[in-house]
Order: C-alpha cells, then structure tokens, then sequence
C-alpha cells in the first residue's frame, strides 16, 4: 500500500492518496479532509498533474454513485446518473489492501447515516483488468429504498493525449441479434449525438438491457479508446439479467463511464434494503491497457478464462456435433439421425447433439420451453436402438 501526503495550494486541506501499480494498471485514490472519496486516475499510463485534474475537477471524480427514493441529485444531470444521493455524501472510513488467491485486491469503506459501502476493485495476476463492484450494508435503523447502485464509476476517462476528447475518443458497441451475434461497432462519440456544447451536455449515451435475455440487443459489454493517448478500456457486465452502462460529459469538459446492473429507471429494478440486510451490486470487468480496442479485448479474453470455474470437459475438449443449423434444423426423426450419427462419428466427433425438436410432436417452437421428449408414433419415429 502506498500513501501519499500533499497540501493543496487552492483549498489548503491535507490530501491523502491511495496510490498503486499493479499489472500495467495505475490507480489513484484521493481522500480529502472532509472524507470525500474520488477515484482521480485509472489508466495503463502514470498520472502527472494533468492527469490528476483540477481540485474543481476532481470534486466530480466520485468512486462510486448511489441513488435512494427520495434523495435529490446535486447536479443538472438530466438522465444521467451522476451527482446522485447520497452517493454524495458518503465519507471516508477504511481501506484495506491485500492479496488473495486471485491478486491484489483494494477495498474502500464509506459511511452516511448507518449505510456502510464498500468499494472492491480486484486485480488478477499479470493481467491488465480489475473487477469491480459495490457493497451496501445496512447498520441504521431505517430501510435504504436503492433506485440505482454504480458498479464502477470513472470519471477523467479521457485524460491524455492532446486535442478535444471529440477528436480523440472512440466507443465501441456489441450489438447483438439473433443469428447477428456479436456485432462490433466503433464510433466517434459525435456519431452518437454526443458533443462539446457547453461546459457540459445533460445528454448521455446510454446502453441497457431489461430481462433474462442478457444480450436481446447488446451484449453487456463496451469499449472505449482514446486514440491520441494510446489506451483503451474494455468491460463486461457480468449478469444473467438487465444492466445498464453509459458515457457522457460532466462539467469542465471531462467524460465520464459508469457500469451497472439493473435501475429503476431502465429495467424497473427496485429493492429495499432493511435494517441488517446487504446488497451487492453485479460485478462488472474492466480490461485498461495500452495500444487499442484490440488490446482491451485480448485482456478481457485472458480474464474470462483465468476466472471460468474448473470442469473437467474444458481439460478434455471433447469433439460435439450439433445436427441444428444447415442440418435438421429442428425436425429430427430416426431416419434422419442415425446417418448423422454414423458419420460424425467417422469424422471424429465424440458427442451427438440433438438440438432441438426432440420435445415436440408438431410444430416445434409453439413447445419451447417444456422440454418434455415427444411421443411420436412408432410408425414415424421409432426408437433409437
């Protein structure tokens, strides 16, 4: 752990920093006098004074954003889900920095009336991605109604590199469909809609998905490059279910990035926290590497499979033949499978998948979903011997 003690020349106060370097990553944390919390600077490249902003910049620098029923927001936000309460009003506790069987693993304790939170950010051995999420624990004596709670907030994303962050800033979107899984796209941020109009915009670009279809539309994941810094960010929300992430500018022209689960206002998601319950938002992985999107996918990949839980099947690789698409396409009988079966066999193929149609005795999507075998008659599908 490192610490960093400096007065600043505006305000005066003491300023502590919580300042690491692990697997190409540079974090810095800034607490100030008054218990504040603001993650400053997360990047592939050190901070310098530029980097670090302004103290009038960092004020907007939150770690993480909070929304309650019922609090107000302290700035002009529009939809955005920035200067949320009482995301604002959270103050310093702890910290604690440790490793575990994963790697180096940073958490930062919050308070405001009896609502303890805490902020994870987890690294994994020689590679450039942390994980992120966020913790809420009930200590009052009264129920916490969460409209939103922020995974992973970051605010100064386009730091670096010269010109405006039009100029240099790119997004990358996974929009997805059925039979067009997986479909990258990069744009500038005016493409989009967003752009310089003022010391900062009320509009956002913003990404969600509502219901246990994670990826409907999108995938839950994004990227974005700073060209002219030569450094990229990529994530993934990491849920079954609705999720929501955005982009957009805060005042003194800087752009934020802010990853989550659910809201109330995007997918309907409510909950009421009681007194000695806790909410742990979903987890959300950010690859930060040098070079581009590329680079921020490469990260991502090496992630994915160092946390994939252990099977024995992933050791083994055994050969599957799928007799789905260009094949039976849902209509499969005995005739038709057992010379699908021979020569998959005769090509190597270790396991034979009926995909789908097996659970119908007519038309087989109106059956979707009870996956009970069919009974067809003999005469027309007889049993496999």
């Amino acid at each position: 752990m490192a610490w960093a003690y400096f007065m600043e020349e505006d305000t005066m106060d003491v300023q502590r920093w919580i300042s690491i370097y692990e697997n190409g990553i540079y974090l810095e944390i800034q607490i100030t006098e008054s218990g504040d919390v603001r993650l400053v600077h997360l990047s592939s490249f050190p901070a310098n004074e530029d980097a670090r902003g302004t103290e009038e910049e960092r004020r907007t620098r939150r770690i993480v954003e909070l929304q309650a029923t019922g609090e107000d927001r302290d700035d002009h936000h529009g939809s955005k889900y920035t200067g949320t309460m009482p995301g604002g009003m959270l103050k310093y506790e702890c910290h604690r920095d440790f490793y575990n069987e994963s790697g180096r693993k940073i958490e930062v304790d919050m308070e405001d009336r009896g609502m303890r939170v805490t902020v994870h950010y987890q690294f994994y051995k020689d590679i450039s991605v942390i994980r992120a999420w966020t913790e809420i624990v009930n200590q009052s004596l009264n129920s916490i109604p969460l409209e939103y709670v922020s995974s992973f907030t970051m605010t100064g994303i386009s730091s670096g590199g010269n010109g405006s962050w039009e100029a240099k800033s790119r997004l990358h979107i996974a929009h997805n469909a059925w039979h067009g899984e997986l479909q990258w796209r990069s744009y500038t941020l005016s493409e989009l809609g967003l752009t310089k109009v003022n010391d900062y915009s009320i509009k956002r670009l913003s990404y969600s998905n509502s219901g246990t279809w994670s990826s409907a539309d999108l995938q839950p994941m994004g990227g974005y490059e700073n060209t002219a810094a030569g450094m990229a960010m990529c994530w993934q929300i990491e849920h079954n279910g609705s999720w929501h992430w955005e982009v957009s500018d805060k005042a003194n022209g800087q752009l934020y990035l802010q990853l989550s689960g659910p809201t109330e206002n995007e997918s309907h998601w409510w909950t009421n926290v009681a007194p000695g319950e806790t909410f742990i938002s979903v987890p959300a992985a950010i690859a930060i590497v040098k070079g581009g999107f590329e680079q921020g996918i490469v990260e991502l990949t090496r992630y994915r499979r160092e946390i994939r839980r252990w099977n024995e099947d992933n050791e083994r690789l055994p050969v599957i033949f799928n007799d789905y698409m260009n094949c039976l396409f849902a209509d499969p009988t005995t005739e038709k499978i057992l010379p699908l079966v021979d020569a998959a066999a005769a090509a190597g193929c270790e396991y034979y998948c009926i995909d789908a149609g097996w659970y119908a005795d007519g038309e087989w999507w109106s059956d979707v979903g009870l996956w009970q075998p069919s009974e067809r008659l003999p005469a027309r599908n007889p049993p496999l011997e």
